[in-house]
């Protein structure tokens, strides 16, 4: 349960989260109970920019063996991965606002008093690793790109 119960709480972060530049445009969970609806970087058509997901990593969690093996308490690769399509979005500005928006997700995943970590089992998010760009495809254009953030939660096991 436990890192299901992170990502929702990374998610509710970066949802709260203001924009420094273009407020107007939200950061927008484009999921429910845990499936994207729509799946926004399958069909980016059916998105908008800054829209977002928040999902594990493909690498598995590891227990780190904090008080002998096992400890219950596992590290995982939790990705944000925003949403930015060229036609939203001016091009001289493109750059500037998925920097601007790093840096603000990163500072919204920080606020250690928001984790709720008796509920959550949020032991500790690292600062995140570096980010990354990927082209966003639709057919064979590239309609913009997915800026993905990778954040390593260390977090309990915890029964509800």
């Amino acid at each position: 349960m436990g890192i299901r119960l992170a990502v929702d709480r990374i998610a509710a972060l970066v949802s709260g989260a203001t924009p420094r530049s273009e407020a107007s445009r939200p950061f927008v969970l484009a999921e429910s109970d845990g499936a994207w609806t729509p799946d926004v970087i399958a069909d980016p058509s059916r998105g908008q920019t800054r829209d977002f997901v928040v999902r594990p990593s493909d690498v598995m969690p590891l227990d780190d063996g904090e008080a002998g093996t096992p400890a219950g308490r596992l590290t995982a690769i939790i990705e944000v991965k925003v949403v930015y399509l060229y036609s939203q979005i001016d091009r001289a500005r493109r750059w500037d606002l998925a920097q601007e928006d790093c840096a603000t997700i990163q500072a919204a995943i920080q606020q250690h008093l928001q984790w709720d970590c008796a509920t959550t089992g949020i032991v500790s998010i690292a600062p995140a690793q570096q980010p990354t760009r990927e082209p966003l495809d639709q057919g064979d254009a590239e309609v913009g790109f997915v800026l993905t953030i990778p954040n390593p939660v260390t977090y309990r096991e915890v029964s509800i």
